[in-house]
């Protein structure tokens, strides 16, 4: 069974990371920065980001697209405050909006610690050599990291989707719909059929 071409994103208000990955093969990755010193990213950003993200979709053909989605931080936890307030959330946003409207049929994927895992556990094109000798795993490539963790949960969540509507086919093939006799409009009920 060959398995479908996911293209992964990680976006960011500074940094975008974009891999490509079909099962556990990596396919290839781009980090796109943003030039400039504000926290919020500008129209040209988020352009070149959702550009570079329609060239990595359509390399492939029935390619998936999963983007990292964003959470609200919690209020009540201890993280220290950011330089910049709020600005990074708000520049994620923007981001991931654009990617939303650009490209509707997105699969997006909550964030979960995504880039984080062991630096032995990617694939060598995306963790730098300086990275891999301080054991910090803290370089632009994380974002690349992060797009390759968001494109393998996208395909735990789509097996999980079709094994779901594969149960839904298979219940709807074997249940019987019936009304009572004599009535004209009372709803219909399933009944499962016996084997």
């Amino acid at each position: 069974m060959s398995r479908r071409v996911i293209v992964g994103v990680d976006p960011g208000g500074r940094m975008t990371g974009i891999v490509a990955r079909r099962g556990d093969e990596y396919l290839g990755h781009e980090l796109v920065i943003r030039q400039g010193r504000g926290a919020i990213p500008g129209p040209a950003y988020l352009q070149e980001v959702a550009e570079r993200v329609g060239v990595w979709s359509s390399a492939w053909p029935r390619a998936v697209l999963a983007v990292e989605g964003v959470r609200l931080p919690d209020r009540s936890s201890r993280r220290r405050a950011t330089a910049n307030g709020d600005g990074g959330l708000i520049a994620l946003g923007k981001i991931v909006a654009a990617l939303e409207l650009y490209f509707p049929d997105a699969v997006i994927v909550m964030p979960d610690r995504h880039g984080r895992n062991l630096l032995a556990a990617y694939p060598a094109e995306i963790v730098a050599a300086d990275e891999l000798a301080r054991l910090t795993g803290d370089g632009s490539l994380q974002h690349c990291r992060s797009a390759w963790d968001v494109a393998g949960r996208a395909q735990v969540l789509l097996r999980l989707a079709a094994s779901r509507q594969g149960r839904r086919a298979t219940q709807g093939r074997v249940a019987a719909t019936t009304a009572p006799a004599g009535a004209t409009d009372a709803p219909a009920r399933t009944t499962p059929e016996v084997r």
